[in-house]
């Protein structure tokens, strides 16, 4: 497999999760990773070059985003919805953006250009934050991600990944129902749950049936 990881950690946020997911996810895909860019390494220019170089692999992102963009270190755009040559650096992709709003008319837009397969979300991602009473509860928050990534890594099809990761919100409903202190959380969950966006979900998101097997 070959993973291109970014984690853009430009404010407490973004810190947040980028340190969660090196901590956890990258632990667990590490020996896959041909390129990474964190902090004020994910540069726009930086990362579209990785793309290049990497005709095949998985993109996972952390960062932030709206409805067409996604944002590098400096808060210039690395890829836009209007842009016409999203297929130079994402063809034969699968792309993964743990951002916000990304998954409304950035991901079908890429997915249109080539990319074989969308994953991220079209509203906000909630969870709760370092200085919460609740933030035992990050774990629960931050696992369908994870398992999706995983899951894609070991070489499960786009649907396949997608399910295990929709298990893995189920099962983190189920506990956060049995913990949580803060009623918010009961909801923020379903919503990220509802927000998440995959080929089994639309066929706007790409193919069920695509995996990333070539390592280059």
């Amino acid at each position: 497999m070959s993973i291109i990881y970014i984690d853009v950690k430009n404010d407490e946020d973004s810190i947040q999760i980028g340190d969660y997911r090196k901590q956890h996810l990258y632990r667990h895909i590490q020996l896959d990773v041909v390129a990474v860019y964190e902090s004020s390494g994910a540069q726009a220019s930086n990362i579209k070059n990785g793309c290049t170089n990497h005709p095949e692999a998985l993109i996972t992102y952390s960062g932030h985003g709206d409805f067409d963009y996604i944002n590098d270190y400096g808060h210039t755009e690395i890829f836009h919805a209007n842009d016409n040559n999203l297929a130079t650096y994402l063809q034969e992709k699968i792309v993964h953006l743990h951002a916000c709003f990304a998954g409304d008319s950035l991901g079908p837009e890429m997915v249109r250009q080539k990319c074989k397969a969308f994953f991220g979300y079209n509203d906000y991602f909630k969870a709760p934050h370092e200085d919460d009473p609740d933030y035992h509860l990050i774990d629960h928050f931050m696992n369908p991600d994870e398992t999706l990534v995983i899951q894609l890594n070991n070489g499960a099809t786009a649907s396949e990944a997608a399910n295990m990761a929709i298990l893995a919100y189920e099962s983190a409903i189920e506990a956060i129902d049995n913990s949580s202190q803060n009623g918010n959380y009961h909801i923020f969950i379903r919503e990220n749950k509802d927000a998440f966006c995959h080929p089994n979900k639309d066929s706007k998101y790409g193919d069920k049936s695509a995996t990333i097997l070539m390592s280059v």
